[in-house]
């Protein structure tokens, strides 16, 4: 599908739930999404970002009017093999209605991505979150965000060198405790050794249905 197409019958794009984004190495670089585009699918629920040369940001910092009615029913992100992204900006003031709406959040091959989100966000809705090669992630979220995933249900980790634990406490928490009432499948897949919640952490889970753990000389440790 062209962006530029106009051509493209409204009522198509009115109705569109899944769209796969890619552009690919043409010479010119977009450091950005096509917003302008995008406010064109409104029904739009779950957004794959493919292989986009130059992509260092999905949201950014400053909100401008190209980004008023974009994405209102975004329910499913799923970024995929962006080598340079550098930032999804869920923290961001306008963006944070997006990231409590979120039901899905799939990471695949973010190799320069060092951190989920940066400052505290709520995931009231997340329902599913998995992260695989990204290997300068240290860790997954702060305690501040981890409190918020009460509907979590599936936790995927995979192949992210760097990654030692999943939760990072944070010296201002005044409170450690963590329930994660409805997780019921975690996947670990690494080579290293991996604290799963972190230190300190009272951290509150129901039995699992599934676990899967894939451990090539993976140390997991549950916290102290």
């Amino acid at each position: 599908m062209l962006l530029s197409d106009a051509h493209l019958p409204q009522d198509l794009l009115f109705k569109l739930t899944y769209l796969d984004l890619s552009f690919d190495n043409d010479g010119i670089k977009k450091d950005t999404l096509p917003f302008d585009f995008l406010q064109k699918v409104p029904s739009l629920e779950h957004l794959r970002v493919d292989s986009c040369y130059g992509l260092k940001e999905i949201f950014p910092s400053q909100k401008l009017q190209v980004h008023d009615r974009t994405l209102p029913g975004l329910k499913q992100l799923t970024l995929f093999s962006l080598l340079e992204l550098e930032s999804i900006g869920l923290e961001h003031p306008w963006v944070k209605p997006y990231s409590q709406k979120l039901q899905l959040l799939k990471l695949w091959w973010c190799p320069q991505l060092e951190k989920l989100v940066s400052c505290a966000v709520s995931f009231i809705n997340l329902k599913e979150l998995q992260v695989t090669y990204c290997h300068r992630m240290e860790y997954l979220l702060k305690c501040s965000t981890a409190k918020s995933l009460l509907q979590l249900e599936s936790l995927s980790i995979r192949e992210c060198e760097s990654m030692k634990e999943i939760v990072k406490k944070e010296e201002e928490d005044a409170s450690d405790e963590i329930i994660f009432g409805s997780l019921r499948r975690i996947m670990l897949e690494c080579h290293f050794a991996f604290q799963v919640f972190g230190r300190s952490h009272d951290c509150w889970m129901p039995e699992y249905e599934n676990i899967l753990r894939r451990n090539y000389r993976c140390a997991i440790i549950w916290g102290d």
